[in-house]
């Protein structure tokens, strides 16, 4: 893409060495559900974060987010759906 290097998380499992290459500390992604609201994988170079608890209403996750210190020491939390206010319908994301 015109945005710079896109890849498939998930052939990272099988393909980490040539997709990551050695100089890269971390890769910080989003955009997949986690049920702990984040997820550190492949020897602690890739860290999901999914900041929307209880995604659509229905799956029950934790959200999180990571703090970044001046150091760049990481630090994460968690934290758990509250309900919707009367007024404001549930979502119907998988129906």
């Amino acid at each position: 893409n015109n945005l710079g290097k896109s890849y498939d998380i998930k052939l990272l499992s099988t393909h980490t060495q040539l997709l990551i290459p050695p100089s890269t500390e971390l890769i910080i992604r989003s955009h997949e559900v986690k049920q702990n609201g984040y997820e550190i994988e492949h020897d602690g170079k890739v860290i999901t974060v999914f900041s929307a608890p209880n995604y659509c209403d229905q799956l029950g996750n934790k959200g999180a987010f990571i703090k970044i210190d001046a150091d760049t020491k990481l630090s994460f939390v968690t934290f758990d759906a509250v309900p919707h206010p009367v007024r404001i319908k549930r979502m119907r994301c998988f129906n």
